[in-house]
């Protein structure tokens, strides 16, 4: 397994320092997976202090509850209901969650599952792992009902833009969940790499890739349960983690305790991004029914800009038009303030 990167550096005359010349470095790694490059920029954050403090964005939720269509009453009224044929119920209820179609729907099967009927905003890090089980749950069981009704629906994701400035509409928490006769980009990406390494290896990436990780330590950040944690060493985005679960292909394989599991080491990074001061994320799950043996079920999060009345957006040209990932900190120093909330996990 290759780890390829390359320093790159930069000479100019600094305006702060009495235009002396100076180096600036930055540096190009590649996904061992993937091949995608990603960049890690000059260092112009590092010093930022760890624990920063959340904005104070109690103004705009407060406004934000007027008109909202996943709170009583406009929640059974402007939201649709699932399909007859498959579904026998208007909406699927799962221990308070509430999954229905999603109005602007992404794939063949598109769904929005709410937290809660009451749940307008919850605070980052404060989530809890059941709740998140609980969604998780009732997306697992729309992806079993379509697959059942249209076997061909092999591959599936469920995702959360969590706060307006993910690229999510709402406050109100939600997952979505799509499934699909074909992979979306990212996934076919991951597949195409994996199925090319098993070709040459006779083994899988994933389980190459953890215990790699695990040895060199720089990256890795701990276990929930079966889910093995670490940062990317190409990220996709800032503050980026990841995890995979060997011998899983497919989030409806999973026992209830395994998605607890994953539900944990989300926690446990959505309460490093609070301490961080940071509000807003975006995450998948990377879901395929197969018997396939170089494809393992996994999941990253990365943070987005914070959610405030004035905000600088964190995706700029590198992202949107060269499709690579500037980022201004190394994954290693992520995995470094990761690891304190992994503590005590087995």
């Amino acid at each position: 397994m290759e780890f390829k990167s390359r320093e790159i550096v930069v000479k100019f005359r600094h305006p702060q320092k009495g235009f002396e010349e100076v180096e600036v470095g930055s540096e190009v790694r590649w996904d061992p997976l993937t091949g995608r490059a990603g960049r890690r920029t000059a260092h112009r954050t590092l010093d930022i202090p760890v624990e920063r403090g959340l904005p104070d964005i109690s103004g705009i939720v407060e406004e934000s509850r007027k008109g909202c269509v996943f709170c009583p009453p406009l929640l059974d009224v402007f939201t649709p209901k699932l399909p007859g044929g498959i579904f026998s119920t208007d909406k699927l209820d799962h221990k308070g969650t509430v999954l229905f179609p999603n109005l602007f729907p992404y794939g063949a099967a598109s769904a929005v599952c709410i937290f809660g009927r009451d749940l307008h905003f919850i605070e980052i890090g404060k989530i809890g792992a059941e709740l998140q089980v609980a969604t998780f749950t009732n997306c697992v069981e729309y992806i079993r009902r379509y697959r059942g009704h249209n076997p061909a629906l092999l591959y599936s994701s469920i995702t959360q833009n969590y706060l307006p400035s993910s690229g999510g509409s709402f406050v109100h928490p939600h997952f979505q969940v799509q499934v699909d006769d074909f992979p979306a980009q990212h996934q076919f990406d991951m597949l195409d790499g994996a199925r090319k390494y098993f070709q040459e290896t006779d083994s899988n990436f994933w389980e190459d890739l953890i215990a790699e990780e695990k040895r060199r330590g720089e990256r890795w950040i701990g276990r929930t349960g079966g889910w093995a944690w670490y940062t990317p060493f190409a990220p996709k985005g800032f503050k980026e983690a990841a995890a995979a679960l060997p011998n899983r292909k497919c989030v409806t394989e999973c026992s209830e305790a395994e998605l607890l599991d994953l539900c944990r080491g989300i926690e446990n990074v959505e309460r490093y991004y609070s301490r961080a001061g940071c509000n807003s994320f975006n995450f998948a799950l990377y879901s395929m029914s197969t018997p396939d043996p170089a494809w393992t079920l996994n999941f990253r999060i990365l943070i987005r800009a914070n959610w405030q009345p004035w905000y600088r957006n964190d995706r700029s040209f590198h992202e949107v038009m060269l499709g690579e990932a500037a980022v201004p900190e190394p994954p290693e120093r992520i995995a470094e303030h990761l690891r304190p909330y992994f503590k005590g996990e087995k």
